[in-house]
């Protein structure tokens, strides 16, 4: 923990400013549309097995790409 109090931290809370209003939802029309299908979302249809270049192990299953 000593090593962390060393070092000033970077993006605090205080260096933001929030705010509260009020509207109507409008949603976005136009543009391009990737996913044609409502089965499967953008990630899936877009991006493949992206390797990460090591392998993990998460509750007993071995992962070395992002699906």
């Amino acid at each position: 923990m000593a090593l962390f109090a060393t070092f000033p931290s970077i993006g605090q809370v205080s260096n933001y400013s929030f705010s509260q209003s009020t509207g109507t939802y409008t949603p976005i029309s136009g543009g391009t549309v990737f996913s044609s299908t409502t089965s499967t979302t953008f990630d899936s249809e877009v991006w493949g097995n992206l390797p990460i270049g090591f392998t993990f192990n998460y509750n007993g299953t071995d992962y070395s790409v992002l699906v």
